[in-house]
């Protein structure tokens, strides 16, 4: 399973329900919701995709097929950006 982390050089500070990111290489700032800020939660905790999708269907009450769609997104949208590593 692949799991994923945050890059080298990416800080993640919590305010409120947001999680603030900065990619430390560009000085480029990145804002995550509520429910980024609980897939980032997750992503800091090394858990593969499965892990990360049945906890936050759990968590929000949503169908693990919605959640696998929006999550999916999300890390593809952070890696294309440098925020996060995958690892087999």
């Amino acid at each position: 399973m692949t799991a994923y982390s945050a890059a080298p050089g990416v800080l993640a500070q919590q305010l409120d329900d947001e999680v603030i990111l900065l990619d430390t290489a560009s000085g480029v700032y990145f804002r995550l919701n509520d429910s980024g800020a609980a897939a980032w939660d997750l992503i800091e905790q090394g858990r593969d995709l499965p892990g990360i999708v049945a906890e936050l269907a759990s968590r929000f009450g949503q169908p693990e097929s919605v959640i696998q769609a929006d999550i999916s997104a999300l890390l593809h949208d952070l890696e294309s950006r440098g925020l996060v590593s995958a690892r087999e």
